[in-house]
Parts: structure tokens; sequence; C-alpha cells
């Protein structure tokens, strides 16, 4: 560990790091700058709710606090306010655009000067023995972006928006189960998981299947956290039912079909899992426990002297920052 604060009011509700500050998130609505190396506080600035989303890049702090989207400089000033229709569940900013999705059911373009440039209901009707049916959904996630298009996960649908005006140009659906994974972006591929189905392999293009992995000899399985891809492997950590018993593991796949290289059972759920020079970095419990990449064997593990139901575990600049409650880490990947 390379240091810990536990200064804070209140639980940790999000985190971002950009360049050597560390940017923090509480649950009091308070927004405050962390020097990166000494973890001492540079300044705090309250908004309107408490910020459970925090993207910090080079043109700024973006906020999600409730329903309200905050845009904040690097001194701690607030730039602008944008008010969404419900609490937002994802932003992501690219290339001078953040994009973000409530609860309502609307995906949003905003520019980084606070103008809004489009949004978009994710919703569709369909029409069978003369009745009609209105399909919504509710976003799960940050959008993904990538080319011209938008991608947000929506109930059991995967929606695609045009990135210019945010139309909707497909809504594909996720057999009869809600995707309960985040959208991961690698190549030419979307994957994501749900359901009986652990991870399914998308082609963005067109919005076809070319793979789904699902646990041989399981009798139910689903995906515990969002998948993690490096070079042309995939970590997946999967909660597997085998003769009625409960059984966490994870497994390295190959990308470009789907296929098992190794499986090992963990000592508990995942419930986060990041990925650092070779390392997998697994949240299990309340320890943070550390895998060789390549023999998917246990090398480590970090234990906090806190506990919390508020946690998590944020990569950056070859650190990890893990949060327990109102408690920040810094730990080096060399734990």
């Amino acid at each position: 560990m390379d240091w810990k604060t536990t200064d804070f009011p209140e639980d940790i509700a999000s985190l971002s790091v950009h360049r050597d500050t560390v940017y923090v998130g509480l649950f009091d609505s308070t927004l405050r700058a962390l020097d990166a190396a000494s973890g001492k506080e540079q300044w705090s600035v309250e908004l309107d709710n408490w910020e459970t989303l925090l993207e910090a890049t080079e043109s700024g702090i973006y906020a999600g606090a409730g329903s309200y989207l905050n845009s904040v400089n690097t001194d701690g000033t607030v730039e602008w306010v944008i008010h969404a229709d419900d609490q937002l569940r994802g932003i992501t900013v690219n290339n001078g655009t953040v994009y973000g999705s409530d609860d309502a059911g609307y995906a949003y373009a905003v520019d980084i000067g606070g103008t809004l440039h489009w949004k978009t209901e994710l919703m569709f009707s369909t029409v069978s023995d003369g009745q009609r049916t209105t399909h919504f959904g509710s976003p799960l996630g940050a959008p993904i972006v990538q080319g011209d298009t938008v991608y947000v996960t929506g109930g059991n649908y995967l929606w695609s928006l045009g990135i210019d005006d945010g139309s909707i140009t497909s809504h594909l659906k996720f057999g009869e189960s809600e995707i309960t994974t985040q959208v991961v972006a690698a190549g030419n591929r979307l994957f994501y998981g749900g359901g009986p189905t652990v991870i399914r392999a998308v082609n963005p293009d067109d919005g076809s299947s070319e793979w789904t992995f699902t646990p041989e000899d399981a009798r139910a399985a689903g995906a515990a956290a969002p998948p993690v891809i490096t070079g042309d492997s995939m970590f997946v950590a999967a909660n597997e039912v085998r003769d009625s018993t409960p059984i966490p593991a994870m497994y390295r796949l190959d990308t470009a079909d789907g296929e098992v290289d190794q499986r090992t059972v963990l000592p508990g759920p995942t419930t986060w899992l990041k990925f650092i020079d070779g390392l997998l970095y697994a949240l299990i419990d309340k320890d943070v426990y550390i895998l060789d990449s390549e023999t998917m064997s246990v090398a480590g593990y970090f234990s906090p002297d806190t506990e919390s139901r508020h946690f998590l575990l944020v990569p950056a600049n070859e650190e990890l920052y893990f949060t327990m409650g109102k408690t920040l880490y810094r730990l080096s990947t060399s734990v």
C-alpha cells in the first residue's frame, strides 16, 4: 500500500484519476481533488447531489450527481450544469462530447461547452395481431462510442444511436433476459453479459451475435462483473451453479471465438475485475485478490482495515485505487 486517507466525512461514491490528481465524489454531495502522490486534499466543491458518476479528462471533470450533469474545472469552479430527466446511469467523454443516459430511458449528447447536442428516448413500437406494444429501455452503465455509433444498453436491448443526431439505428434483443453488465468494446466487437448466457460477442455493424459463452454442465450461470479484455484474451468472472452448489469461477476466453483457454475456481464471488501489467485484480468479498493472468493462480491479496457496502476498484497510471466506505487506498501494483 502506497498510502490511505480516512479524512472523508461520508462514504466515497465515485472516483476518477487524471494525470497527477485523484478526484473523489462523496455521498455528502462534495467533489474533492487529491494529490495522487500523497493523498493530500487540494480543493473541494459542493454540487447539487452526491456524485455516482465521475469522468476526469483533459478538458475538465464531468460529474453525474443525481439527475444533474456538472462540468467542473480543474481548480474546482463549476463551469456549467445540465438537468437530465432522471437519475443519470452513465457518462462517457469522447472527442469533445459528453454522452449520458438516465433512468427515464433517455440518452444524451452534450458538447464540452454545455450545449445539448441531442436527446433520444430509448423506445420503439411493435404491432402483433392488431395490438401495438411499446418497448422501453432503462439504461445500464455508460454509453459506448465506436466510429459513428453510440451504443447504450437498456432493459434486454442493445441500442445503436447515430452519433450526429442520436437517431435509433437498431435495437438488438438479448435473448429473454436482461443485460446485466456494462458493454465492453474491443477491436470490431462489443461484449456484454446477462442471464443464462454469461457473455455474448456482437458485431457492431449489423448487431449480429458472433458467439456466446456459457459454462459447460452448469445448471445456471451469470456474469459477475463486466469482462476484462487484453490483447486476444478475455477474462470473465462467472457465478455458476453445479449440482445445486454455487461456484465462483474465472475464465480466460479467446475473443475471436469464445473458446475457453483456462478456468479456475475463486475464493468467492467477484464484483469488480481489473487488469494492470499482466495481473488481474479481483474484488472478492471485501478483499482485493491479485491473480497471474497466465496461470490464473492467486499471487497475493490486500485486505482493507475497514468494511462497507460502498466500494470501488479503479486502475490508473499503473496504480490501483481502492475505496471502502470513507477510506481511499492507493495500492502499488507490485503488492
